[in-house]
C-alpha cells in the first residue's frame, strides 16, 4: 500500500500504519468544533481541522492534486452521529461553476457531502448551481469576500424548488469556512424559496483568525 498512500500521517508527519493515512494518535483530533462567524449568526457551523500550516497541505492535495483518498480517510474516522439530533431533511453542498469543475476536475465539497449523506443515511441533492468562476484566496480581505454576498453567483435549480419548500432544515457542506460569506450567499438563495428553513453547516477545515 505504501506505493499508493503516503507512509506518513498528514496531520503530524509521523510514520503511519501502511493501511492508514491518518495515524491512530491523530484520530482523536477529528472531533467537531462549533465555529462562530459574524455573518452567520444563528447558523450552526461545525468543522474539524484548523486551516493551519500543519493542515493546509492536505486541502491543497485534495483540491489541486485530486487526491480524493484524503477525504475518504479523514471522513471514515469521523463520527457524524451528533448530527442526528438536528433532524436534517436535506443535504447539499457549495457548488462550483462549470468552468471551475473543468479546470479542477471535480468538486471536493460534493465528494464530502456524498460521504456524509451515506454516514447519516440522508440523501444529498445538487440544490445550487454557480453561474461564474471566481478564483478565491485566503489573502482576500473580509471586505473583498463580502462582495460574494452582494454579487451572489449562486442560483437555485428549478427541479429542487419543491424539495426546498417542503424542507424544514438543510445541511450545507463545504471544504473550508473563512469569513462565512460564501455560505451566506448560498443561504440567501435558498431563503428566496423557503425563508423559514433552518441551516446547519459542515466543513472539514476552518480558519482560526477570521470571525
Amino acid at each position: 500500500m505504501s506505493f499508493l498512500l503516503p507512509d506518513y500521517c498528514p496531520l503530524c508527519n509521523n510514520k503511519s500504519d501502511p493501511l492508514l493515512l491518518i495515524c491512530k494518535k491523530c484520530i482523536p483530533e477529528l472531533k467537531p468544533v462549533e465555529i462562530k462567524r459574524d455573518v452567520l449568526k444563528g447558523v450552526i457551523i461545525y468543522s474539524f481541522l484548523p486551516y493551519s500550516e500543519k493542515h493546509r497541505y492536505i486541502l491543497h492535495q485534495i483540491k489541486f492534486e485530486e487526491k480524493k483518498f484524503y477525504i475518504d480517510d479523514i471522513l471514515c474516522r469521523i463520527d457524524f452521529s451528533f448530527l442526528h439530533k438536528y433532524n436534517i431533511d436535506l443535504i447539499t453542498y457549495v457548488p462550483m461553476s462549470l468552468s471551475g469543475i473543468i479546470l479542477r476536475g471535480f468538486n471536493q465539497s460534493r465528494v464530502i457531502a456524498r460521504i456524509i449523506s451515506k454516514k447519516i443515511k440522508k440523501r444529498f441533492y445538487p440544490i445550487l448551481g454557480k453561474s461564474k468562476y471566481s478564483k478565491q484566496s485566503l489573502k482576500e480581505t473580509a471586505e473583498e469576500r463580502s462582495q460574494i454576498v452582494k454579487n451572489n453567483p449562486f442560483y437555485l435549480k428549478r427541479s429542487m424548488y419543491k424539495r426546498i419548500r417542503e424542507a424544514s432544515s438543510i445541511l450545507i457542506v463545504d471544504d473550508l469556512v473563512t469569513t462565512g460569506n460564501t455560505i451566506k450567499a448560498c443561504i440567501n438563495r435558498i431563503k428566496d424559496i423557503n425563508p423559514n428553513i433552518k441551516f446547519y453547516i459542515i466543513t472539514l477545515f476552518y480558519t482560526e483568525d477570521i470571525k
